[in-house]
Parts: structure tokens; sequence; C-alpha cells
């Protein structure tokens, strides 16, 4: 994964861009995430943004990263008339949806597996992206009316609570299997082993 080997460079960088970070390489082919991969990414970039370097991290929606079906990257739309977006397959038994409302729909719900890991470790030096591809309507930002993107109309509720500053840095387990931080308006817990016990529990 790229992402892992810009973060092996970051203790002699100025910054780095952890791409796929609760996927792919972070990720075993059924879907869920490698445990033993996700703890040393976090712990990378907590060190790294210690250490004063930049850190962007790009998160896609769900269990992203895989060829297995054909194309890693499907267009979504109308293609003759190029009003689409690009989305990443999906590793595991479900199939990344094939529709722009699927999508719009699926990235909606997958949303708290990438921001809370990224809630996990963030601090000033370190920014979050999340989107099925790289360009701006593979869902960065809401989509107009009659625009194929890969973000619904609106944005995300998430991105407009008020979250406050963190209570101290994330604790963990004795394995380092389970995450915890606290904000002053929010609780966010991760589970390395099931990315879908993922939660942030709004105060």
């Amino acid at each position: 994964m790229l992402g892992f080997r810009i973060l092996y460079m970051l203790p002699i960088s100025c910054s780095g861009y952890t791409q796929h970070h609760v996927c792919h390489c972070c990720r075993e082919p059924n879907g869920e995430w490698n445990a033993t991969k996700m703890k040393y990414s976090f712990e990378s970039i907590i060190n790294a943004s210690a250490a004063g370097k930049t850190i962007v991290i790009h998160a896609f929606p769900g269990p992203a990263g895989t060829n297995s079906y054909g194309d890693m990257f499907p267009e979504i739309g109308d293609i003759k008339t190029g009003n689409t977006f690009h989305a990443a397959q999906w590793a595991g038994p479900q199939r990344v949806p094939t529709t722009g409302a699927g999508c719009r729909q699926a990235s909606q719900e997958r949303l708290v597996e990438s921001l809370a890991p990224f809630l996990i470790v963030a601090t000033e030096r370190v920014f979050f992206g999340y989107g099925w591809f790289y360009n701006m309507e593979d869902g960065y930002i809401p989509c107009k009316e009659g625009i194929e993107c890969g973000m619904p109309s609106t944005w995300f509720p998430e991105y407009s609570r008020p979250l406050g500053p963190p209570a101290g840095p994330a604790a963990q387990a004795e394995d380092g299997m389970v995450w915890t931080r606290e904000y002053l308006h929010a609780s966010v817990f991760v589970d390395l082993r099931n990315r879908s016990l993922s939660a942030i529990t709004w105060k």
C-alpha cells in the first residue's frame, strides 16, 4: 500500500500522505481490517505528528481496494455523457454499489468506519479526506442536482457536529487492539479486530 510505504519514510521526511488508511493493505481479503497493520498505522501517524510532521489521510468508504471483480475503480453514472464518478471496489462478500444513489448511501453508512480511526490519531497536523477516488466528484463535496458524485447532496451530519478539543491522547488496551479517545463533545471507540464496531458517541 502506498500509505505504508510513505509511513516508513515519515521519520526522515517533512510530511506524509497515508493512502487507504483504513482499507486496502490495512485490510484482509474478507474486508476486515488487518489489526496488526492498523495498529502500526495508528502508531506511525501518532509518532510522526508528535515529531512535528504533517500527515494527510485519504480514506475510502468501506473495505476498498481489490481488483478481484475485474475493475478496481468502476465508473458510476452515465458513461455516455461523462456524468460519472469513480468508486473503489470492495473486498469481501459484499460488492460496492453499482448506482450513484447506492454509493452515496454507502458513503454515509460507512463514514464512521473511517472517521472514528481518524479521530483516534487526529492532531492539528493530521488531516482527513474521505472519498471513493481522487477527483472532487468522487465524494469530497455535496452533489448538485443532476450531477453524479459520490457524496450525498448535503454535508455528512458528522462534519457539522461540534467536536471540541481532545481530553488527551488516545488510550489503547494492553494488546493494542482497542483504542478510545475522549473529546469535549464526543467519545470515540475503535476495535481493530472488527471495523463495524467503530463508534462515535456524541455528547
